[in-house]
């Protein structure tokens, strides 16, 4: 599996953010929505990893048109969490999308853009997986944002609670022409 776009030290960065000990990240432009049978490829080498791995992993996939891909962690008993992963191509997340998100307009303006609003609501909403997982993504309410660099910001869930975990929290890699996103929930 390859991964030309996010470098090794780009993903050891968001490992570090999150307080991972394991977190693999497989991208393919063959994985994008543009290509014929990306679905069954991208399902097909995740749960290859995954069988593995299992019980104690976790993994989490999100597509675009132009790439697709997923982001796996393995964890030990005393770790246990869920991974929600989401990428798009940044231009292709308006205002106006990003806002029919939020519960507040408040909320909108916290953050740092449209795209990484909407790639972390998505990630939060994946990690959420199961019966703690809302109806709609508008329902995780996130705050708390905080920018590290022209490239990372964090976030957490403000409600976390209201999910039955302990933490939600998660990372915005921006690397242009993507906004990729990584969340975990604790419980």
């Amino acid at each position: 599996m390859s991964n030309t776009v996010l470098h090794a030290d780009e993903i050891t960065r968001i490992k570090a953010l999150l307080g991972l000990k394991h977190l693999e990240v497989h991208l393919r432009p063959s994985w994008g929505s543009q290509s014929p049978g990306f679905r069954e490829e991208i399902h097909g080498d995740l749960k290859t990893l995954m069988g593995k791995a299992y019980p104690l992993c976790d993994a989490s996939i999100s597509h675009c048109p132009s790439l697709g891909g997923f982001a796996f962690t393995q964890f030990d008993y005393d770790q246990l969490l869920q991974l929600g992963f989401d990428l798009e191509e940044t231009y292709r997340v308006s205002p106006e999308v990003a806002r029919r998100v939020c519960l507040t307009a408040a909320e909108y303006e916290a953050a740092p853009s449209a795209a990484s609003l909407w790639t972390a609501k998505e990630a939060a909403f994946k990690a959420l997986k199961g019966v703690n997982q809302p109806k709609t993504v508008s329902q995780i309410v996130l705050n708390s944002w905080t920018q590290f660099d022209s490239q990372i910001e964090t976030v957490a869930v403000a409600n976390p609670t209201d999910f039955k975990f302990s933490k939600i929290f998660g990372a915005v890699l921006k690397k242009n022409p993507y906004s990729f996103a990584f969340f975990i929930c604790i419980p």
